[in-house]
């Protein structure tokens, strides 16, 4: 075996690794965006912004990095991943870690926000983020799409389609 084949596999455990701590550093840092006095509208702009890849939501919330304004840096990354620092091993766990913090950042900041505004897990109209049953009438491109506000048994399962009944 030539010394490249036994650098591999301890790369792709290094970029694990670092996978790892970034996927529980994004979804950390997530859970930090909204609190017990989070206003809905904010779910729902953060949510919408989301899904639409809006500047204005992206730029305003940041997953986290690397820097000593962070509080974790390159250097705490290479010391937790058991690294001298420096070298490809390292720029390869960088890029792992930062990659999966910002994923798994969006994932859980869009899943807090649909946790809180469709508890009963009700699917949402694409274009205006409400669940079908409270879909905006002023939405024409919901309705363009099929979306009918009010319509009951719009999905299967739909605890919501009952609401008006209570």
């Amino acid at each position: 075996m030539s010394h490249g084949q036994h650098e591999a596999p301890a790369a792709r455990d290094i970029t694990a690794a670092a996978g790892k701590l970034g996927r529980a550093a994004g979804k950390a840092a997530a859970s930090w965006i909204f609190d017990g006095s989070t206003p809905e509208e904010t779910y729902r702009r953060v949510l919408r912004g989301i899904e639409d890849g809006d500047p204005l939501i992206m730029d305003a919330y940041q997953a986290p990095g690397l820097s000593a304004a962070t509080g974790y840096t390159e250097t705490g990354l290479a010391d937790d991943l058991g690294l001298d620092g420096g070298g490809d091993a390292l720029a390869g766990a960088v890029t792992a870690y930062l990659d999966t913090a910002a994923e798994s950042f969006w994932h859980e900041a869009e899943r807090i926000a649909r946790g809180h505004l469709y508890p009963s897990g009700c699917r949402t109209c694409a274009c205006c983020g409400f669940p079908e049953m409270d879909a905006t009438p002023a939405c024409g491109e919901c309705r363009k799409a099929g979306c009918e506000p009010g319509r009951s048994g719009s999905y299967p399962d739909c605890q919501r389609d009952d609401m008006d009944d209570l």
